[in-house]
């Protein structure tokens, strides 16, 4: 006897922080078995290139004895405060009249606030050396564009290194600096709650305001960083029936990583289009490589969960990325010029 009601009550597995949303109404097609039942998702499962699926060869992913739920494996370590906390505080005023606020010894401090555990991540996964890291911070603090936001940025850190506020980050991001806009960035989408860990996607810390994706690049959001079924459930689960775009983008806004951004910006208000030149997926292709055009901003997501199910790799570009695109399923995010 089929199930033909668009949504089903869902008990979520008990576990602490999720104890929110214990009971959610979590539509029908992206829970994991109906997919199944949903023939683009066949088409990709018998299309898409079974090397897309490969198990990963270590997890990112570890669980927890204590409690039966998939947990990002992350560091907690307290900022450092090595010089003075007015190096942070570069308001105009400041500027105006101090010598502390000048960019060079800035960026000393915000280098020297990071925990050195964290320090040493950035050097084994993308090869930052502790002068790598100050030059990008340096280079940063002499936009001009951002600096409204780079102010509030200095101030927590600052606050977060005087205080020894102890902060998380994942042990294995599945992103790299260059997929945001400038380093600052970066790190909005390291620092992660430390109270959120065992959640489905762990929270960005709130009060760091959070940098801007790079659009020139190929945004991959690697699966193993989010599988299991349970998680596929818990992420439906905290999303539920969310009916407009104002709603999604309230809910993806707090998740951490390259993941949030990324979702967060594909995420938009007007109509989505298949940018001039290249050719989106339509009905009934069979085509894994041709991009997605999006049909609305839950369309997105449900990609996304589809990606998940499929044990893939999820790719999101706009019509500004260049270089090689990594494999996965592809979404492209284009809108006209009048619709910006």
């Amino acid at each position: 006897m089929g199930v033909t009601p668009a949504a089903l009550l869902i008990k979520v597995a008990a576990v602490p922080t999720w104890s929110a949303h214990s009971t959610a109404l979590i539509p029908l097609t992206w829970i994991p078995e109906y997919f199944a039942h949903d023939a683009e998702f066949r088409r990709l499962k018998s299309s898409c290139p079974s090397a897309w699926s490969q198990p990963a060869k270590k997890p990112l992913m570890l669980r927890s004895k204590r409690v039966p739920s998939m947990r990002m494996a992350h560091d907690c370590a307290p900022m450092r405060l090595s010089g003075g906390a007015y190096n942070f505080d570069c308001s105009e005023l400041h500027i105006r009249y101090s010598l502390w606020c000048q960019p060079v010894d800035v960026a000393t401090a915000v280098r020297d606030a990071l925990p050195e555990e964290m320090l040493r991540m950035m050097l084994e996964l993308h090869g930052m050396d502790s002068g790598e890291v100050w030059h990008r911070i340096f280079k940063d603090l002499l936009e001009k564009d951002a600096k409204k936001t780079r102010l509030y940025q200095l101030r927590w850190l600052g606050d977060a290194a005087e205080a020894g506020t102890v902060v998380c980050w994942p042990r294995n991001p599945g992103f790299k600096p260059e997929q945001f806009q400038n380093f600052f960035g970066y790190l909005g989408g390291l620092f992660t709650n430390p109270k959120t860990l065992l959640d489905a996607v762990p929270q960005r810390v709130m009060e760091y305001p959070p940098g801007h994706i790079n659009k020139s690049v190929y945004h991959q959001l690697d699966w193993r960083s989010y599988r299991g079924v349970t998680l596929t459930v818990q992420v439906s689960a905290s999303l539920g029936i969310v009916p407009t775009t104002a709603k999604l983008r309230s809910v993806v806004d707090k998740w951490s990583g390259a993941l949030g951004r990324v979702i967060l910006a594909s995420l938009i208000t007007v109509s989505y289009q298949c940018p001039p030149g290249l050719k989106c997926r339509e009905h009934g292709d069979r085509d894994c490589t041709l991009p997605i055009k999006p049909t609305s901003s839950a369309n997105v997501l449900k990609n996304f969960m589809m990606a998940l199910a499929l044990k893939m790799p999820f790719v999101v570009s706009w019509q500004e990325a260049e270089g090689p695109r990594p494999p996965g399923l592809w979404v492209v995010v284009h809108q006209t010029e009048s619709g910006r």
